[in-house]
């Protein structure tokens, strides 16, 4: 081989040699913004499940105080309905009942009427019987 063939070489080399030199050095300073840039995402991404996070607690703390007090408010209604109706029913429950009471006492007074009409009958066909017997018949 030649001297200049020889040089040519080395020199070749020697640019491999720097080449890969910087190559590593632009990887590592590639590496070390990708790394740097990781943690900004990594923080950003922490910050916006943080933030979601929040968010969804509220939304949810704030839908469940709304549920709760809608069921509060369609529970008293219905409580205050229910309690209409057995104010009613139970009004209802009297009046039949008063009206039950009257008609049980009118039938007992006719069946006082009728028991006083056959103990009367009873009592003059005794006196008959009495009067035929005293009068020696």
């Amino acid at each position: 081989m030649d001297v200049d063939t020889s040089e040519a070489i080395d020199r070749v080399n020697d640019s491999l040699v720097q080449l890969r030199t910087e190559l590593r050095e632009g990887l590592a300073r590639g590496r070390t913004e990708l790394d740097g840039g990781l943690v900004g995402v990594r923080a950003e991404l922490h910050d916006g499940l943080a933030s979601l996070r929040t968010e969804f607690k509220t939304e949810l703390h704030d839908g469940l105080a709304s549920l709760r007090t809608e069921f509060k408010t369609e529970l008293r209604g219905g409580l205050a309905s229910v309690r209409t109706e057995i104010d009613q029913l139970g009004k209802d429950l009297r009046a039949e009942l008063r009206e039950g009471v009257a008609e049980a006492k009118r039938h007992a007074q006719l069946l006082h009427e009728d028991l006083k009409d056959d103990v009367r009958i009873l009592a003059e066909g005794m006196a008959y019987i009495s009067a035929k017997l005293d009068a020696g018949e």
